[in-house]
């Protein structure tokens, strides 16, 4: 399928990852100024899926905090851990249930980490 404007191969495993576990996600949420990767509203998680090349460290320490301040919790997925995970799915489940405290499961192997 073809890949929302603007989207990165990494922010496209990611979503591929959210959308086989179940995950109900609004990609490029704005929140003031800011726009979250991913979004779960109604849980108020921002996952931000942080490339090598465009998210050094401390690059969004503004951002997080306000968010933060707002409420949200922030799930940072690098591309590093994307590309050393023998499974995106497995890696997002993991991030969310530790990070967001949500309680996913992986019911299938990933197709798209063949």
């Amino acid at each position: 399928d073809a890949l929302p404007i603007g989207e990165t191969n990494l922010e496209a495993r990611v979503r591929q990852a959210l959308t086989v576990v179940g995950v109900e996600f609004v990609q490029e949420y704005r929140v003031g100024r800011y726009s979250i990767d991913f979004a779960i509203p109604a849980k108020m998680i921002a996952i931000e899926v942080d490339g090598t090349y465009w998210h050094p460290p401390g690059r969004d320490a503004a951002k997080d905090k306000r968010l933060r301040n707002l409420g949200w919790t922030i799930v940072r997925v690098a591309e590093i851990e994307v590309e050393h995970a023998p499974d995106t799915v497995a890696l997002v489940v993991e991030k969310l249930n530790t990070v967001a405290h949500l309680k996913l499961t992986c019911l299938q192997p990933s197709l798209f980490d063949l």
